[in-house]
């Protein structure tokens, strides 16, 4: 296991991602320990709160290693000019880039310890995903170009459209969204253009967004095979779906830590998108697609836009059925019939909470102008520039294909989640995947790695 850091001649404040002028480069072969090791993601409850990796390092201070330039490790962290950012990546495996793991240096953490314990250095690290989705969250979704033919794919939106300055990153798209959806996903031009002139929208929400919509997860992984060989190192952005994970692994078990019963306590589970699109001649026209399931039934709705009820909001429609409901107040009720019999209450449901522009509150509750980002993901669209009418397919069964199968998992019931010790390998990634002969886990968690012992603790969750 090896330690890499790289120093750039630029202000911390400034983003990697923007391009910085490196300066020097070190090889580290003996850590002493991790005083704090945490590799996680978002838990599976809280999708808005950016979780990334964070942990902390331990040298010595006679290390024997010197920089590209000869600096002892003291003089490489401690220079005499403060205006520095450093680069940080701990290399597990040669070969597995799952394995290793990137991130910043903190620059108010680095610190000498003098004291009778020893000498040493230590530095708490930040994990690289939160360098690139700071530096998108000051890109807007204005920037973008819009997309120009009705054939534009996702996967060529996503890799060459939906971000600007792509510098020291790749795409490394393993969805494989065309079987997963059923049907090539693109991306429809009159809806991004009628929501692309947006200063409010970030490029990293808008992502998040698309992401959310369709139930994938991304981690950003360095992708140099030999990354001391280079002065600025590439990421890859990998988009996969949880439910087939990155990997699968046979992790050496060595000690069960704990077993706990995880119960989901959702009776039902929601997602919406909206989007108010303006025709030619001044008309608009409000469309809105999504689900609402339980663990018996699935209900897909459409805009209402009949003489009952609330013109323009939601209603579920039942599988294979004419049934209609709607909501009203605090309930979802059947509508156009005079029933008042509750079929959920809002309290009773988790609703994914997709940006909406120009309006909060919850989905069953859209104001006039209020939209969703990722309502731009259809199969197939038509527009008549004479009419301005449009028509578009696969809204519904992109959300489907994708995301209901997704977040099936949210619903009530219970998941065995396991504590376990294992030996710390070149295998050992997060969202890799194992079985222990009866289930398949997935890694959510890395923890508490023991350098000497070379041991980590994992959590995983029953899949």
């Amino acid at each position: 296991m090896k330690l890499f850091i790289w120093k750039y001649k630029d202000t911390p404040q400034k983003n990697y991602f923007e391009g910085c002028t490196f300066i020097d480069k070190i090889q580290i072969n003996n850590v002493l320990e991790f005083p704090s090791f945490n590799i996680e993601f978002n838990s599976e409850t809280d999708f808005t709160e950016l979780k990334t990796d964070n942990f902390s390092i331990r040298l010595s201070r006679l290390q024997t290693e010197t920089s590209a330039n000869g600096d002892t490790i003291e003089n490489f962290l401690f220079p005499e000019d403060k205006d520095n950012k450093f680069l940080c990546m701990f290399q597990v495996s040669e070969t597995n880039n799952l394995a290793n793991i990137a991130g910043f240096i903190q620059i108010d953490s680095i610190k000498i310890d003098c004291n009778t314990s020893g000498w040493y250095i230590e530095y708490n690290v930040i994990g690289i995903l939160r360098e690139f989705a700071e530096f998108y969250e000051t890109k807007n979704i204005a920037m973008l170009t819009p997309t120009v033919s009705p054939q534009t794919t996702f996967n060529s939106y996503i890799q060459n459209l939906h971000f600007t300055n792509q510098r020291n990153w790749y795409l490394a798209n393993q969805l494989g969204m065309t079987t997963k959806a059923g049907a090539e996903v693109k991306i429809s031009t009159p809806l991004q253009s009628n929501i692309i002139y947006r200063q409010d929208i970030s490029q990293w929400q808008g992502f998040k967004d698309i992401a959310l919509e369709t139930g994938f997860s991304y981690r950003l992984i360095c992708s140099n095979i030999d990354p001391y060989a280079f002065n600025e190192i590439s990421f890859n952005l990998i988009l996969f779906w949880r439910s087939d994970a990155l990997q699968t692994i046979t992790p050496q078990i060595l000690e069960h830590e704990k077993s706990i019963s995880l119960k989901y306590n959702n009776k039902w589970v929601y997602q919406a998108n909206r989007h108010h699109i303006y025709t030619v001649g001044g008309n608009s026209e409000t469309r809105i697609n999504g689900w609402l399931m339980n663990e018996d039934t699935l209900y897909n709705f459409d805009t209402y836009a009949e003489g009952t009820g609330n013109p323009g909001y939601p209603v579920f429609i039942a599988a294979g059925t004419s049934e209609r409901f709607g909501n009203q107040g605090n309930d979802i009720r059947i509508v156009g019939t005079g029933a008042d019999t509750v079929i959920v209450n809002w309290v009773d449901i988790f609703a994914f909470s997709e940006s909406l522009y120009s309006v909060t509150g919850l989905y069953g509750k859209f104001k006039a102008g209020s939209i969703t980002y990722a309502r731009v993901l259809v199969f197939d669209f038509t527009y008549n520039l004479t009419t301005g009418n449009y028509n578009d397919s696969g809204v519904q069964q992109i959300m489907a294909n994708t995301a209901i199968p997704e977040y099936r998992f949210l619903l009530r019931g219970i998941k065995e989640t396991k504590r376990i010790k294992v030996i710390y390998d070149t295998d050992l990634g997060l969202f890799s995947k194992f079985s222990d002969g009866v289930k398949d886990y997935l890694i959510e968690r890395i923890s508490h790695i023991d350098i000497y012992k070379q041991t980590a603790v994992i959590d995983c969750i029953e899949i």
